[in-house]
C-alpha cells in the first residue's frame, strides 16, 4: 500500500491496525479473490495468509453462507451487520461466526470490492448447547477421514428411528455420539435415558431396566418412553435379563415407544459365538452399526480435540483459554492415548489445574505422560516437535522455522527426511 487515503489515514497504518484486532479480517476483489487476510483471520480459520491470498473465499471459509446468501452480494452499499453463519475450520470443525460485511461498488454501480470482519461465536453456541444439555455433530472433531464418514453418516442415522450398536474400545465418545443420535431424531423433544451395565450389580440391573415391585422408579425403559434408551457396556447384561429384554421388543417394540442405542467395548458378535451373549438381541441391537475409530487411528483429529477440550475446559473454570508451548504439544501429539479422548481429557484437565500462566508448559503435563513419551525414538520425538510447530503454524513452514529458530531449508530438508507432509 502507499499513498494517502482521502481520510488523512496512511492505508499501511490502516493494514497495521487491522491486523492487530481481535476479530477475523478479510478483503476481496471484484472476483471474490482474498486481497488481506488478518491474524486473527488466521487463527479463527486455521489457514496462514499466504495460503489464503488470492484464493476464493469460498474455498477458504467454506461458509453455509456462500453463494446466494453471502453478505457481501448485497446490491446495496449499507454493511450487513451481525449474520451468524457457519464455517469449515481447515482442521474440518465447524465454527459458528458473527459476520460484519460491507460491499464496494464502483462508479457503474458494480461490486468492485468488499470487506468483512467476523467474530468466532462458537464457545457461545456450545455453551448454549451444554446449558440445553444438547449436542450436534458441531461437538465432533472430524479432520481424519473416519470421524468425517460418522459425522455425515449421523443425521441419516438419527433420522431413521432405528435400533443404532456402537462399537468401540473405551473412551471413545460412545456417550457422545449417542447424544448426538439422540438430538439429531424426531424424538428430540423427549428423554435421552443412559444407563451404564458396566455400573450396576448384575442382580440389580433387571429391576433397573424393567421396574417392578419395590422399585423405586417404574424402570428406565419406562422413563425413556418418546426418547431415547442408551445402554452402555450392554455386552454386560446378564443372559437372563437379555431374554427378557429380546422378548419385550419383539412382541411389545411399537407399545414401548422408545429408540433403543446401545453400546459396547467388546467384540459382541465373538460373545454370541461363545454363548455369552443372544443372538435374537443381537440381531434387533445391530440394525445399524456404527464403528467409532481410537484417538491412535485419528492422529489427524488430535490438534482439533485438544483446542476443543480446553476451550471447554477454561470456559467451564471461567478462566481465558489457555494456548500450549510447543514442547507440550509435541508430547500431546506423540502419545498413544490407550484411554482415547478420555484419557486426553484428563491429561489436559490436569495441565489446566497445574499451570500458574496462561499456557500449558511441558512440566504442567503429568510426569507419566512425558516418561512416556520420552521413551520413544529420537526420531519420533523430532517428528512430533516439528508436527506440533506446524500445526501452530498453521502449516507454514517459513513461520514454523522462524518460532523453531532455524532456517526454512534446513525445516524443508528434515520434513523431507522424516517423511512428514501437511495432511
Amino acid at each position: 500500500m502507499s499513498g494517502t487515503a482521502k481520510n488523512g489515514l496512511d492505508p499501511r497504518l490502516a493494514g497495521a491496525m487491522l491486523g492487530a484486532i481481535s476479530d477475523g479480517v478479510f478483503a476481496v476483489d471484484r472476483d471474490f479473490r482474498i486481497t488481506f487476510f488478518n491474524t486473527a483471520a488466521e487463527r479463527i480459520t486455521g489457514c496462514a495468509a499466504e495460503d489464503a491470498l488470492g484464493r476464493a473465499c469460498a474455498d477458504v471459509l467454506r461458509s453455509s453462507a456462500c453463494g446466494a446468501d453471502c453478505p457481501l452480494r448485497r446490491t446495496t452499499p449499507s454493511p450487513a451487520v451481525g449474520h451468524e453463519v457457519e464455517i469449515i475450520d481447515q482442521a474440518g470443525r465447524p465454527r459458528t461466526v458473527r459476520v460484519t460485511a460491507v460491499p464496494l461498488f464502483d462508479a457503474g454501480g458494480a461490486f468492485a470490492a468488499g470487506i468483512e470482519a467476523f467474530t468466532d461465536v462458537s464457545s457461545l453456541q456450545a455453551l448454549r448447547r451444554e446449558i440445553r444439555g444438547r449436542q450436534t455433530t458441531s461437538d465432533l472433531v472430524a479432520r481424519s477421514a473416519s470421524m468425517r464418514r460418522l459425522a455425515e453418516a449421523l443425521p441419516n442415522v438419527a433420522r431413521s428411528g432405528a435400533p443404532v450398536l456402537l462399537e468401540g474400545k473405551v473412551g471413545t465418545g460412545k456417550e457422545l455420539v449417542a447424544a448426538i443420535i439422540h438430538h439429531l431424531s424426531q424424538r428430540s423433544g423427549a428423554a435421552l435415558v443412559k444407563y451404564s451395565c458396566a455400573a450396576v450389580p448384575e442382580s440389580l440391573i433387571a429391576l433397573d431396566l424393567f421396574g417392578g415391585e419395590g422399585a423405586a422408579s417404574p424402570g428406565r425403559l419406562a422413563a425413556a418412553r418418546g426418547g431415547t434408551l442408551f445402554i452402555d457396556d450392554v455386552a454386560d447384561l446378564p443372559l437372563g435379563v437379555q431374554a427378557r429384554l429380546a422378548r419385550l421388543l419383539e412382541t411389545e417394540g411399537a407399545a414401548l415407544d422408545v429408540r433403543l442405542v446401545a453400546a459396547t467395548r467388546e467384540d459382541l458378535l465373538a460373545r454370541v459365538q461363545g454363548g455369552l451373549f443372544r443372538d435374537d438381541l443381537f440381531y434387533r441391537l445391530k440394525v445399524v452399526a456404527l464403528r467409532l475409530p481410537t484417538l491412535r487411528e485419528r492422529p489427524e483429529d488430535l490438534p482439533g480435540l485438544i483446542e476443543q477440550t480446553l476451550e471447554r475446559l477454561c470456559r467451564r473454570a471461567g478462566r481465558p483459554p489457555l494456548e500450549v508451548a510447543p514442547a507440550a504439544m509435541a508430547v500431546l501429539l506423540d502419545y498413544d492415548y490407550p484411554g482415547n479422548v478420555r484419557e486426553l481429557e484428563n491429561l489436559l484437565e490436569h495441565a489446566c489445574i497445574v499451570t500458574r500462566g496462561g499456557r500449558i508448559e511441558l512440566g504442567d503435563l503429568p510426569a507419566q505422560l512425558r516418561a512416556a513419551v520420552a521413551g520413544g525414538t529420537p526420531e519420533a520425538s523430532e517428528r512430533a516437535v516439528l508436527r506440533a510447530a506446524l500445526e501452530q503454524a498453521f502449516w507454514s513452514v517459513p513461520r514454523a522455522a522462524a518460532n523453531l529458530g532455524i532456517h526454512r531449508t534446513t525445516l524443508w530438508r528434515k520434513l523431507k527426511r522424516l517423511g512428514l507432509t501437511r495432511p
